[in-house]
């Protein structure tokens, strides 16, 4: 996985604590303007002065929310589904685009046309979110241990897109291999890999670990990780 312009400078930043322009030279100009004028409307960095900069609170927040995903506990399948369907009206379209982003990035699948999914236990973040955005009345949600589909449980699950993860774990894989072999690492270097694998983890299937396939590389990924992780303890 390629971490984007704007993440890797944002890394570089908070690793170095206070930069000038010229560091950030491994970057071209005009990804390096355009990735700057960026940070500063989104305010994930601070000027110091009219040549150096740092992270501000605000882009320290952005990469924990990532990084946080390498500390989260196993979720274990209670065997319920939750199923939401939702009939906002038109003059509320920004809400509704909301709440679809929102449990978008929960896990939740469309099945059928207005129809989402998710055997997650989930079920109380999505009454929160639809009453904090003042839609409960016209969102509909359901927790059932059992659901009728003429399709098996297995094909249901392919919705979630295991292989696209799957592969995306293998090239980490791959990649951490070379990396722990390389003799000079620098801690930038090394918090770009963390960062890497936390990324996996925010796209991977957000699914119970009942529900992954059985030859899920999870394992040999999570020992990768931690070796890398030792590297910057080991400083």
């Amino acid at each position: 996985m390629q971490l984007t312009p704007l993440y890797e400078a944002l890394i570089y930043i908070e690793d170095k604590g206070t930069v000038s322009l010229p560091d950030l030279e491994f970057l071209t100009k005009p990804v390096l303007r355009g990735i700057l004028g960026k940070m500063e409307a989104m305010r994930l960095i601070e000027k110091i002065n009219s040549e150096d900069l740092k992270i501000s609170p605000k882009g320290q927040n952005l990469l924990n929310q990532y990084l946080d995903n390498l500390h989260k506990g196993t979720i274990h399948w209670d065997g319920k589904w939750r199923i939401v369907s939702f009939s906002v009206p038109e003059t509320k379209r920004p809400l509704r685009d909301r709440y679809r982003r929102e449990i978008e990035s929960l896990g939740l699948k469309m099945i059928l046309t207005g129809l989402w999914l998710t055997p997650m236990p989930s079920k109380t973040y999505l009454e929160d979110i639809a009453k904090r955005l003042g839609i409960y009345q016209n969102v509909f949600i359901c927790e059932t241990s059992e659901i009728s589909t003429g399709i098996t449980q297995e094909e249901l699950l392919l919705i979630w897109d295991f292989e696209k993860s799957k592969n995306e774990i293998y090239h980490f894989l791959e990649e951490a291999d070379i990396f722990l072999k390389t003799k000079h690492k620098t801690s930038f270097e090394i918090k770009k890999m963390i960062f890497k694998y936390a990324l996996i983890l925010e796209n991977q299937p957000k699914v119970p670990i009942e529900l992954f396939p059985k030859d899920w590389p999870q394992f040999r990924a999570n020992l990768a990780y931690r070796k890398i992780r030792r590297l910057l303890t080991n400083r």
